[in-house]
């Protein structure tokens, strides 16, 4: 039996969520999401940490944790981690980049389920004059299963380009 075949009778997801402002430089939000109503109950938690020192630079951490549990029993847990930073120079300058690594371990030994991922987002935007603009932006997935070839994924996404913007 292939668990991976979506039917469309899990009958939903709730998911909670809060964020709150420390102070003007720190932020923090967590979020839960509960999916028991499927053949493949699952649950995840989401936190995170914002930190803006400047009115340039911000800088982002977060963590996720879940338990998924497969049609036949099997637990998948997964477990990431992310971090990102932000620059404004004003209109002049933008850019950012964030990257998130996890992996998904599964109690299993006769079905494994073990992935490791690699997450890549990345922007910038770069004034040259009035009214032109160099731009540019990434996005990668690198995915590695240890058994089966067939899970593993590479996709990467990158464009480059001047962009003419008249005020």
């Amino acid at each position: 039996e292939d668990s991976s075949t979506v039917t469309g009778k899990d009958r939903g997801t709730l998911v909670l969520g809060a964020q709150s402002q420390i102070n003007d430089r720190w932020q923090y939000s967590t979020e839960h999401s509960y999916s028991a109503f499927g053949s493949e109950p699952a649950m995840a938690a989401t936190y995170g940490v914002n930190y803006t020192p400047s009115d340039s630079w911000a800088y982002s951490f977060g963590v996720l944790t879940g338990d998924n549990t497969e049609s036949d029993g099997t637990t998948v847990k997964r477990r990431g981690l992310s971090l990102g930073a932000r620059y404004s120079g004003g209109d002049d300058l933008k850019a950012g980049l964030r990257g998130e690594f996890r992996t998904e371990d599964s109690d299993n030994p006769t079905r494994a389920q073990d992935r490791k991922t690699l997450l890549l987002s990345g922007y910038f935007e770069r004034k040259t004059s009035e009214d032109w603009r160099l731009i540019g932006n990434l996005d990668a997935v690198l995915s590695d299963a240890d058994t089966d070839n067939l899970r593993d994924g590479r996709y990467v996404e990158a464009r480059l380009g001047y962009a003419y913007r008249p005020v």
